[in-house]
């Protein structure tokens, strides 16, 4: 099926909500790591823009990345986490905690 087909099916037959939202779903853990991420940003005092121009990216990624909407890819977070003044390793033990047996 050719995409211009596909994306006329899409429109016929899914729900308009679905093919405006990208993240209908969206993953836990991915919601855990941006709760996580906004609140060391708002205990270090630091805005959304603050964090985007030191990571050279744009706000709204930091908004969707907080908002679990955006994953972020593994070999940005460190460069996120210096930023933040936490260590990569911080913010994995609180994302995937050991557990002991």
């Amino acid at each position: 099926m050719k995409k211009r087909d596909t994306l006329a099916w899409l429109r016929k037959h899914a729900p308009r909500q679905e093919l405006r939202g990208r993240t209908i779903h969206v993953e836990p853990i991915y919601e855990k790591l941006g709760k996580l991420l906004c609140e060391i940003r708002e205990r270090r005092e630091l805005t959304q823009a603050q964090v985007a121009a030191s990571c050279k990216w744009g706000r709204a990624s930091i908004a969707n990345i907080e908002h679990g909407k955006q994953r972020i890819l593994l070999h940005n977070l460190p460069a996120l986490a210096a930023v933040l003044g936490v260590s990569l390793h911080d913010i994995l033990d609180e994302i995937f905690p050991v557990k002991d047996n």
